[in-house]
């Protein structure tokens, strides 16, 4: 038995989406499909068309990522939990592959798969854990658009290191879609509810590593991935929590640093938010005077062609 948990907010087109892919994909597996909607405040029809066959929790008030998890991990008892995204879809190769290959290989704690974007590049979601140049050679980092093979890119972007088919032990994975066994979930005590919105995966996989149990990138089963669905209806709310997030993880496990170094790294992440809060603005503002579409958008792509 599987547990298949989203967290939705205002994303409904997207995880009927995903709802849709989820069952022409199970092959047999039995699983519980539980929708934890944060007060999106708008119509979840889509959704409870599925009602008898899924769960759906509406909170009152957006209560975030990893608390609304932990509501309904609190709830079940599978022996495995798919943590997907209401903008991502899932291959078959998520049952028939990589809970065989978990079967065979106890020690595992966390399952990523392929993460591919809209476009089916590959998405950087197996990741070593952040460092004071992660900032700049990270995944959505300006340095790493530019030169996305510079070496330090590629000591924290471990999907660079992959041969695309083979197994392989990093330090995290992205929740965006992650495969975890129930035991090392309660193992590791769930998600820390102080991560309102990301950088709550890093810190799990950080406590799996800590309790002896093993994370890998698994890329022969297959994800697709829309990146920004749900943060795009509040795009400076997302940019806030992202460094918050990224703050409170770096006090959480490097706590014995220097206070100067503590307060360098936070005026550190002041400056990049305000940077990355131009750069947005800026790229909107190209996009309404060049009328170009919102890449945030479903279309007629096909995307089981990328899922094969």
């Amino acid at each position: 038995m599987i547990d298949i948990i989203i967290v939705n907010y205002k994303s409904v087109q997207f995880a009927t989406n995903c709802l849709q892919q989820i069952y022409e994909s199970m092959d047999g597996y039995k699983t519980n499909i539980f929708i934890c909607d944060n007060a999106s405040n708008e119509s979840l029809e889509p959704i409870k068309k599925y009602n008898t066959s899924l769960m759906l929790i509406q909170n009152k008030t957006n209560v975030g990522f990893a608390k609304a998890i932990n509501q309904v991990a609190n709830r079940t008892r599978s022996k495995y939990v798919l943590l997907l995204n209401p903008d991502a879809v899932i291959s078959e190769d998520i049952f028939n592959s990589a809970i065989p290959y978990m079967e065979s290989h106890p020690e595992i704690g966390v399952l990523g798969p392929k993460i591919l974007d809209r476009d089916g590049s590959i998405q950087g979601s197996a990741r070593s854990f952040p460092t004071f140049h992660t900032a700049l050679f990270g995944r959505s980092s300006f340095i790493t658009k530019l030169f996305p093979n510079n070496p330090l890119t590629c000591t924290n972007v471990l999907t660079h290191c992959s041969d695309g088919q083979s197994p392989m032990e990093v330090d995290w994975v992205s929740g965006a879609c992650m495969l975890l066994r129930r035991k090392a979930f309660d193992d590791a005590g769930l998600f820390d509810e102080n991560f309102f919105l990301y950088w709550e995966d890093a810190d799990l996989c950080k406590r799996m590593w800590k309790k002896g149990w093993k994370v890998v990138y698994f890329p022969e089963a297959l994800t697709m991935h829309y990146v920004g669905a749900s943060s795009e209806n509040n795009i400076i709310r997302s940019i806030f929590e992202f460094h918050k997030s990224a703050f409170y993880y770096y006090r959480k496990h490097y706590k014995n640093d220097h206070l100067l170094l503590k307060f360098l790294v936070f005026f550190g992440l002041i400056a990049r938010f305000y940077s990355v809060i131009c750069f947005k603005s800026l790229l909107k503002l190209f996009r309404t005077i060049s009328n170009t579409p919102d890449p945030i958008v479903l279309d007629d792509i096909n995307v089981k062609k990328f899922l094969k």
